[in-house]
C-alpha cells in the first residue's frame, strides 16, 4: 500500500518541528551543563555536531534496513550501497530458524 505524497510531507514537517525543538531545547540545554570557559562555543558546535551526524547515521542505518531488501529503489535510496548488508544478512540467516519449520527439541 503506497503512501500519498501529500502523507510523506506532512510526516517530514512534523519531523522538522519535532527535530527543531529538540535541537533548540538540547543546545539550550548545554549552557547548564558545559564549562564557561574560552572553549564554549567550541563544545556546543562539538556536540551539535555529533548530534547531527547521530541522527544522519540512524537514517542510512533504518534506510538500509527497509530498502536493500528491495530489488528496485526509487528516489533517494536508488543510490544506496547495499552489498554489506546483503553479505551480512546472508551470513546471518543460518542463526534463525525459519517460521514454517518444526522447532527441534531434541538439542535441549
Amino acid at each position: 500500500m503506497e503512501m500519498p505524497v501529500i502523507v510523506g510531507v506532512i510526516l517530514a514537517v512534523m519531523f522538522l518541528v519535532t527535530f527543531s525543538g529538540w535541537f533548540f531545547e538540547y543546545a539550550s540545554g548545554l549552557h547548564e551543563l558545559v564549562l564557561d570557559d574560552r572553549f564554549y562555543t567550541y563544545r556546543i558546535v562539538g556536540a551539535s555536531l555529533v548530534s547531527i551526524v547521530l541522527f544522519i547515521t540512524a537514517f542510512y542505518g533504518i534506510s538500509l534496513i527497509n530498502q536493500c531488501p528491495k530489488q528496485e529503489r526509487s528516489g533517494i535510496f536508488a543510490g544506496l550501497r547495499c552489498e554489506t548488508y546483503l553479505s551480512l544478512k546472508a551470513g546471518t540467516d543460518h542463526l534463525f530458524q525459519p517460521k514454517n519449520q518444526p522447532v527441534d527439541e531434541s538439542l535441549q
